[in-house]
């Protein structure tokens, strides 16, 4: 128990390696999540060694943290670390009335002890703090004697020996204010665990985010597929309209009625058939000529007068040979022939 003023020298920094041998040497007597907590809430410890003695002290900037007894790893955690991290071992309840003679350097009787309560299992020297009825911790120290020994001999004699309390020496170096139960912080946390959790947060954010993206995405494609479904339809509506139209317009053009009902175009009337005629134009002769036609002109319209006569009725319905016929005698009497005749005979005058 530290009654004396502590002197400490050689105030040095732990390194990371050291952390991890003091880590593995913890994780042997006490919790290990506890434990990892306890390190991580302090990136830096320092390393105080007793003047006259093999004790350590590791402190951070403010309190004492554990002291080595032996310098060999024989840890115990200061009352400043068992109020920030109580998970770290098990402790004893006192009845009320018995605080006052543990915070005098007393040692703990079974008698004091509150009975019914589920202490485990314990080997003797086992680290264990002391809360006071009230609920607070007022003392840490060593088991006197294993579960098996009070099984056996019931609960008489001494129960723990106090190594550290309120109030003394190693109290003194620290603040001396009674920490509240330590609790995950931002700020407590390492940076990396802050990253890491600041990362995790980040991720689960961005895949949300794209969730609902690719949801919207989703449901968007959705849309536009059904807008461009409805539109070719459209299109393709419009353009069956319009050839419909169309069929209609030539068919009202052509004289043809647009079929109603059924496949294929409407049949086209066959369109009359005109048959055009070249008029024959007027035949110019000399003066022999004139007069050897005169006489045989006299001889083809008696012909012509008698054929006529004959083939009447058979020829009554050719209108080709009567509409020529009608040709040659309507240019035969025309007269042009005179006509010409006469000019010349002016033109020889």
């Amino acid at each position: 128990m530290f009654k004396k003023a502590i002197k400490t020298t050689n105030r040095t920094q732990i390194s990371g390696k050291d952390k991890k041998t003091i880590k593995k040497d913890l994780e042997r007597f006490f919790n290990p999540d506890a434990v990892k907590d306890f390190l991580d809430s302090n990136e830096v410890i320092y390393c105080d060694k007793v003047s006259g003695g093999k004790q350590l002290i590791f402190s951070n900037e403010v309190n004492p943290l554990l002291v080595d007894a032996t310098g060999k790893g024989d840890y115990l955690p200061s009352l400043y670390t068992l109020c920030l991290h109580p998970n770290l071992c098990n402790f004893v309840e006192i009845n009320p009335g018995v605080e006052s003679f543990v915070l005098k350097g007393a040692n703990l009787m079974w008698a004091g002890v509150k009975p019914d309560q589920d202490l485990g299992q314990f080997e003797a020297d086992d680290v264990r703090y002391v809360k006071s009825s009230e609920g607070k911790i007022i003392a840490v120290g060593a088991m006197a004697c294993s579960s098996k020994e009070l099984a056996k001999n019931g609960a008489q004699g001494p129960a723990l020996i106090p190594l550290h309390i309120i109030g003394d020496k190693l109290w003194e170096l620290g603040n001396q204010i009674e920490p509240e139960p330590y609790k995950k912080s931002e700020k407590e946390e390492p940076k990396q665990q802050q990253e890491a959790k600041a990362s995790k947060s980040e991720k689960k954010d961005n895949e949300e985010q794209e969730d609902e993206e690719e949801e919207k995405g989703e449901e968007g494609k959705k849309k536009k597929k059904d807008k461009e479904k409805k539109k070719k339809k459209k299109v393709e509506s419009e353009e069956e309209e319009v050839d419909d139209n169309d069929v209609d317009d030539l068919a009202a053009y052509m004289g043809i009625a647009p079929k109603k009902s059924g496949g294929g175009p409407p049949k086209r009337k066959p369109e009359p058939k005109v048959v055009t005629q070249k008029a024959k134009e007027p035949e110019v002769f000399s003066d022999e000529e004139d007069g050897n036609k005169k006489k045989g002109k006299k001889k083809g319209k008696a012909a012509a007068t008698t054929q006529k006569k004959k083939g009447k009725d058979e020829d009554e319905d050719c209108l080709l040979y009567t509409s020529d016929a009608a040709d040659d005698l309507l240019c035969v009497d025309l007269g042009g022939r005179r006509i010409l005749k006469k000019k010349n005979r002016k033109q020889s005058l």
